[in-house]
């Protein structure tokens, strides 16, 4: 990890009007902080936005529907500047999900069969939600 990395790191899907791909990647390639990666001939830009001194990524990414030609924007990923710069004994601490089980910290060293056969028995008594039931006279 690079220790001048100090902002956030953004990427987006821009969507170009059809045919319009090449003209919209030039004027975003102009935006401080944006470069276009991939897309040009389908019109679906992706698009990665850095901080810079002078502006946030996210301010960039907010103005990207007006660029003339920009039908829409959908953010992919954005890393916040401060989980670049953690230290390992900082890092964000892992929460419950979906799942019926809590990942422990002590699961990062017990073995993956292990894990499975502990996941595979929370599924086996998650209750599944009922489906519903439709007669001919709730048509």
């Amino acid at each position: 990890m690079q220790e001048d990395m100090a902002g956030d790191i953004l990427s987006c899907v821009v969507y170009a009007h059809p045919g319009q791909g090449s003209d919209v990647a030039a004027r975003i390639s102009r935006q401080p902080g944006a470069e276009v990666v991939a897309g040009v001939a389908e019109s679906k830009l992706v698009v990665t936005l850095e901080d810079t001194v002078d502006s946030k990524a996210a301010d960039v990414m907010a103005g990207l529907n007006a660029v003339p030609g920009v039908i829409s924007t959908l953010l992919i990923y954005h890393c916040a500047a401060e989980a670049l710069s953690a230290a390992p004994d900082h890092a964000p601490a892992v929460t419950q999900a979906a799942s019926p089980t809590a990942l422990q910290a002590s699961a990062f060293s017990t073995s993956p069969r292990a894990l499975h056969a502990e996941a595979s028995a929370a599924q086996r008594t998650a209750s599944p939600a009922p489906l519903p039931v439709f007669s001919e006279d709730s048509q």
